[in-house]
């Protein structure tokens, strides 16, 4: 899965208006219908939004930049006259592939419809982003119903266009339409809101459409340009919110959230885990009585990192903002030295996401192939929880399938098997 991190870039090269006629979306069908009595402005198709940067990655401040980065790079692999073919070997695709070779595939094996090259349709480009980032939606259907299914949906947020004077979309969020046969859908990937008097605008990547990318007009008054037969419906936000934290949480405690996610980000793991993972403390750094938290295995801290990985880990991984994530490989990365404190939360949890990045590194490679993502950041949870030796131990003893059963068993007390559900939300 470290293609995700491989971005593609592509220079601007301004602007190419389309007549309305060649914006016929197959994924939603057939345009019809009037348009909305405000002025509208035809959206353009535009290229590639150039604001990824792959050496100021680690500048990334939330999940949804790295999704947007991510259907940056997938998207500029799409072409043909409808943006729906793709090449079987093209590496950038590699997740993309393997998700749909999963999800979305009929009795002989071969890959559905909707899914194939030729014919890719815009709700499965849209949820092989989120695959690609091992951040699969909980809901996949027609275009036309994400809005419904998405309302009650934990974990996310719908802004409809009615509220766009008080609540803005951001990088990363999905694009709903109603009309046509099912809808359609996109992902937005850049954005410039209304500003002193002067259109924004949002740009949006797709596939099943005759343009990648298309820049829609958002007005001053907040109504925000579309086609002619489609409503826009609104925009869905992935919310970086940690369960624990959702009901009551302390203005010290939303500081710690904010810098996990960004570690997260910056250390390439999938930040709502991360936010999990973090909650197995109760987000905090000590108990009540003000003593640090530590659990059964000597671990201790709101990472609940064993004294020994803390020991070991670079003091340079703390400094999100100027180092880079492999800054220890870096001469000259500050803090030097190794060694930082758990008890801390400003270090424990930029050290926490680097530790977990490179347990996904170390599974990503025994896995030996992209499509196993998800395997390899269950791998790394149990190794952060019981340790490589353990969890290395089990693969061997029983394979890549049946390795979480294996080392289950040799726990009593299935605290590893807990920890690892709990944080992927798996329910037995």
């Amino acid at each position: 899965m470290r293609n995700m991190r491989k971005w593609i870039y592509i220079l601007l090269a301004g602007l190419l208006l389309v007549p309305l006629a060649l914006l016929c979306k197959a994924c939603a069908g057939t345009e019809t219908g009037t348009r909305d009595q405000v002025q509208q402005i035809e959206p353009v198709a535009v290229e590639a939004p150039t604001w990824v940067d792959a050496a100021k990655k680690q500048g990334f401040a939330t999940h949804g930049q790295y999704i947007a980065a991510q259907a940056i790079a997938m998207a500029t692999s799409l072409y043909g006259p409808q943006k729906n073919m793709y090449y079987a070997d093209d590496s950038t695709l590699a997740p993309a592939i393997a998700y749909w070779q999963r999800t979305c595939k009929n009795t002989d094996g071969s890959l559905c419809s909707a899914a194939q090259s030729g014919n890719l349709q815009c709700v499965e480009f849209v949820a092989a982003i989120f695959a690609a980032l091992d951040d699969e939606l909980p809901y996949i259907g027609d275009a036309n119903q994400f809005w419904a299914h998405y309302q009650e949906q934990p974990g996310w947020q719908e802004i409809p266009t009615s509220a766009l004077g008080t609540r803005a979309p951001t990088l990363g969020d999905i694009v709903t339409w109603s009309g046509g046969k099912t809808g359609h859908l996109a992902l937005i990937v850049d954005l410039q809101p209304p500003m002193h008097g002067q259109d924004g605008y949002i740009t949006v990547t797709q596939s099943d459409a005759s343009d990648t990318f298309d820049q829609l007009t958002w007005h001053t008054n907040g109504h925000i340009d579309s086609w002619s037969g489609y409503t826009l419906q609104g925009f869905i936000h992935q919310q970086e919110i940690a369960p624990c934290l959702q009901l009551q949480a302390t203005p010290t405690q939303l500081h710690w959230e904010t810098l996990a996610a960004q570690a997260a980000v910056h250390y390439g793991i999938p930040s709502k885990y991360f936010l999990r993972q973090l909650c197995q403390s109760g987000f905090q750094a000590t108990d009540s009585a003000g003593q640090v938290i530590t659990n059964p295995t000597g671990a201790s801290g709101i990472a609940q990192l064993p004294s020994k990985v803390a020991a070991q880990t670079p003091r340079c991984t703390i400094n999100i903002v100027n180092n880079a994530p492999n800054c220890a490989q870096m001469p000259g990365s500050l803090p030097s030295g190794k060694g930082i404190d758990p008890t801390k939360p400003e270090e424990a949890l930029p050290a926490a996401a680097s530790v977990m990045s490179m347990l996904y590194e170390h599974y990503l490679q025994n896995m030996q192939a992209p499509q196993d993502g998800f395997r390899a950041y269950t791998m790394a949870l149990a190794a952060y929880n019981a340790g490589t030796d353990t969890v290395d131990k089990a693969v061997k003893s029983c394979g890549k399938q049946q390795w979480l059963s294996c080392l289950d068993r040799m726990q009593p007390d299935h605290h590893t098997r807990n920890y690892v559900d709990t944080i992927l939300g798996i329910t037995t």
